[in-house]
């Protein structure tokens, strides 16, 4: 028993002396609590959580291709509208970098009956006006375009639609003589417009005109005439008698 105790005491020995050689080492410094800091905590203020730049996109919309034609879902405006991502090229203009699917610009599709924009077409070049196209037809009265005499005499009428009072304008009138028996006054159903010229002759200013054109010309086109020369040629040879 007193042998058992012997060692106990051995071992408990080695262990403290063991502890005290690590503690000099520095072996057990991890241990230790902290010393109290010098700073005044009261000074720092504690980031949990500080600003991190993240390289994912964190605004929440979701990025359409502007070569995209056909969406699945409903778009917010700022989804549709957002401006496009990606290098610019600094050599171009701000006119150059628009977006425009046609030489002159862009032109978005529009659906309107072609019957309709041939007829606008075709009173404004018979007429000289038209419906105004970029009225969306929202208001009470429409709006025209052109000329505004036309188009009261038209009553806003147009090539499609009778108008009397433009054909009666328009028809010219000739001169009547439906006397079969007046045999050199009856003119019957050839007979000539009242304001038809059967001989025209240009006026003064406009004989002075052609006249310069006509002298420009001959002059531009006169031709020199050549004289002819007569060839000559004389032969000088040593004559040798025999």
């Amino acid at each position: 028993m007193a042998a058992l105790l012997s060692l106990q005491n051995y071992s408990d020995s080695n262990e403290s002396d063991s502890d005290a050689d690590c503690e000099k080492d520095g072996f057990n410094a991890h241990l230790k609590p902290l010393d109290k800091p010098r700073i005044s905590t009261s000074s720092m203020a504690l980031v949990a959580a500080p600003d991190v730049v993240s390289n994912e996109d964190t605004s929440g919309l979701r990025h359409i291709d502007p070569k995209t034609k056909e969406l699945k879902y409903n778009p917010k405006h700022d989804e549709l509208f957002a401006p496009t991502i990606g290098p610019i090229n600094p050599f171009k203009t701000q006119q150059a970098q628009a977006v425009r699917n046609t030489l002159s610009g862009y032109a978005e599709p529009a659906h309107f009956s072609r019957f309709q924009f041939d007829n606008q077409r075709q009173t404004f070049s018979s007429y000289g006006f038209a419906l105004d196209p970029t009225a969306d037809g929202s208001g009470a009265t429409e709006k025209y375009i052109g000329d505004e005499t036309a188009l009261d005499e038209a009553k806003g009428k147009t090539v499609f639609e009778k108008n009397n009072a433009m054909e009666k304008a328009k028809k010219r009138k000739r001169e009547k003589n439906r006397d079969a028996s007046d045999i050199d006054g009856y003119l019957g159903p050839w007979a000539k417009y009242k304001d038809e010229e059967t001989i025209s002759k240009p006026s003064e200013e406009e004989q002075k005109e052609l006249d310069e054109i006509l002298a420009k010309r001959a002059k531009a086109g006169k031709q020199v005439e050549e004289k002819t020369v007569e060839e000559k040629s004389t032969l000088h040879s040593k004559s040798s008698c025999i």
